[in-house]
Order: C-alpha cells, then structure tokens, then sequence
C-alpha cells in the first residue's frame, strides 16, 4: 500500500459509521462501473423474458408442471442414494 493510500485510509477511518458506509459503496460503483452495464443487463434479461413468456404462451415450448417435475428429481435422488447404499 502506498503513502498516499494509507493517509487516505487513515482519513477514512476517522469518519463517522454512516459516511464510511457510503463511502464504501461510493468507492464499489466507482471500481465497478455498472451503471450502464447493469441497465443493458436489465434490458436483456426483460427481451428474454418476454420472449420465453411469448413462447409459453403460444404454445411454442411445452413446459411440465413444476411437481411433476420435481417427482422425477426426488426419483432420480432416491434411486441414486440406493444404488450407493
């Protein structure tokens, strides 16, 4: 750590709790800048959505209910705890 950033960090840890909270996620936007990414990433995840829900929904893709689903899971789970047993 340089001269520079351990005066900083001692600056730092003489502020009151709450400012070196913000300061923190002030410091973590800056570092990771996902401002604009974070909306495209928004952006995409709605178009998918929206495009899977369209397919659902028009019958496109046929999705099984969820329990009959998650029989299959629990059957595969007990089958493969047996066959360690």
């Amino acid at each position: 750590m340089s001269t520079q950033t351990a005066a900083i960090l001692e600056q730092v840890r003489q502020l009151p709790q709450a400012e070196r909270e913000e300061l923190y996620w002030q410091l973590g936007d800056c570092l990771f800048d996902k401002a604009g990414q974070q909306e495209a990433e928004d952006d995409e995840l709605k178009a998918t959505l929206d495009r899977r829900w369209n397919e659902i929904t028009s019958g496109i893709v046929q999705c099984p209910d969820a329990f009959t689903v998650l029989n299959k899971i629990e059957a595969r789970l007990h089958a493969t705890i047996a066959a360690a047993s």
